[in-house]
């Protein structure tokens, strides 16, 4: 992986912004107060994406 120091500037905003995105979906700053709240937010949002994708999947036309 390339240093962020050898990336231009919007490539370093890029990359902190995907990384605190994907933070956000697991509910990484939550991990070590209760583990049980993120892992249950984590599955609800992957059973909420699952069947919004299916869902637009079978209504093609």
């Amino acid at each position: 992986m390339i240093p962020d120091s050898e990336l231009p500037g919007w490539l370093q905003e890029s990359r902190k912004t995907t990384r605190e995105a994907a933070k956000s979906l697991v509910a990484y700053d939550e991990w070590r107060k209760n583990p049980g709240r993120p892992e249950n937010f984590l599955a609800f949002t992957a059973i909420a994406a699952t069947l919004i994708c299916h869902q637009r999947l079978t209504n093609r036309k």
